[in-house]
């Protein structure tokens, strides 16, 4: 493990409260199938702020572009990997603001951080995603540029 992402480890366990949102979070995602817009994102690995890959059971992608200086070439295909101990999820190739195109694949949720500052119109993605799901809901964030929109409904382990 590296020393940053021990000191993050670190850092988390004396974050009392971060905890209990972490909690709420997880617990709307636990065994669930959701689609994430621009991943696999640090933020919701393992080291990362809100680490909810590991719990989910599904996860389908959608990246803006089939090749980029960062992540070279992508096809649009069961390609996605987004944690080491999960089955690949579908990789879709559009931009955030045309997810209408996805078929409804009864996403519980939707996974954003640090994408919608990079869309020529925010307010049209927002609306595209609640309308990728299943059921319309309320987005949650947290924290800032980091969007989390999960259906209404109680957490997969409530009985």
């Amino acid at each position: 493990m590296s020393v940053i992402r021990a000191a993050k480890r670190v850092a988390r366990n004396f974050l009392g409260p971060r905890d209990k949102v972490h909690r709420t979070f997880w617990r709307c995602v636990k065994h669930r199938a959701g689609l994430e817009i621009g991943g696999p994102s640090d933020a919701f690995g393992d080291a990362g702020i809100l680490p909810l890959y590991r719990y989910i059971r599904k996860l389908d992608n959608c990246v803006f572009s089939a090749e980029t200086i960062w992540e070279g070439q992508r096809l649009e295909s069961q390609t996605f990997t987004y944690h080491p101990k999960k089955p690949m999820g579908f990789n879709f190739i559009r931009e955030s603001t045309d997810l209408q195109r996805i078929k409804n694949s009864g996403y519980d949720f939707i996974l954003a951080s640090h994408t919608l500052e990079h869309t020529s119109n925010p307010i049209k993605a927002l609306k595209g995603m609640d309308s990728s799901r299943e059921a319309r809901g309320s987005p949650n964030s947290y924290p800032s540029s980091l969007y989390v929109y999960i259906r209404p409904s109680p957490p997969a382990d409530a009985g």
